[in-house]
């Protein structure tokens, strides 16, 4: 697969425990076939076996679930962070690559990256409520709650697709660095994106829907994550390795 050897990690960082702030960041492996979790503060890591390939991940806001893509199988997952153990798992007609969560509708949204589509599922069933038609190698893809607003990599188009989530529309094409992969919204306001092949990561505002600020970092970025608090960014590259900038 195109993503396959070139991809190891999806990050995504979750508050594990409402009103502790206890975070949590959890990686997927597709190679490895695993999703791995790490604790930010202490570093230590522990390994989620997850057969199937898993690539897209996004966790609930109470952060009691994750759900997984699966683009060889087709299929979508819905894991316990808790027991680390899978309650569901959805078939998609498809190769499901990035994935985002409405939690007020009960919806996913995941991207097709064989058949250049955005879809909307109801997340208790995994029946396709509506899709439409987008760029081509669409990626990984990220929801914005307040505005109802979604931001999808565009990876051959060199931008982020901005969609409106309620009728899957398009709103606007933002141009960013080369290849962006993996796309997040943080509790700031700001959309981080990671281009793959321009090695930096480009930061938007989510209200006024224009790139602020472009940010070199290591080599091939192919993950990011925020804290809840918006003052520390973690991210990986070409390495595998986690890194942290303030």
């Amino acid at each position: 697969m195109i993503f396959a050897r070139c991809f190891a990690l999806v990050v995504t960082l979750v508050v594990s425990i409402p009103g502790i702030c206890a975070e949590r960041i959890f990686a997927t492996s597709e190679d490895a076939g695993a999703i791995t979790e790490i604790d930010p503060g202490t570093g230590r890591t522990t390994t989620l076996p997850t057969p199937g390939g898993p690539v897209g991940i996004v966790a609930t806001p109470d952060g009691q679930r994750l759900y997984v893509t699966h683009p060889e199988r087709g299929t979508i997952s819905e894991i316990d962070t808790e027991s680390k153990k899978p309650v569901a798992q959805f078939s998609y007609p498809g190769m499901p690559f990035g994935v985002a969560f409405d939690s007020e509708a009960n919806r996913l949204f995941v991207t097709d990256w064989n058949r250049n589509l955005l879809s909307s599922l109801d997340s208790k069933t995994g029946k396709l409520l509506g899709e439409i038609e987008i760029s081509r190698a669409p990626a990984h893809i990220a929801f914005d709650p307040a505005e109802k607003w979604l931001f999808i990599c565009e990876r051959e188009g060199n931008a982020i697709g901005v969609y409106d989530a309620q009728r899957l529309s398009l709103i606007k094409n933002l141009q960013v660095g080369t290849g962006p992969f993996i796309v997040y919204s943080a509790v700031t306001g700001r959309v981080y994106v990671a281009n793959v092949r321009s090695d930096n990561v480009s930061m938007i505002d989510a209200q006024a829907l224009g790139v602020t600020a472009t940010v070199h970092v290591g080599p091939m970025p192919y993950g990011v994550a925020v804290t809840p608090d918006g003052k520390k960014a973690f991210g990986h590259g070409s390495s595998g390795k986690l890194s942290r900038r303030a």
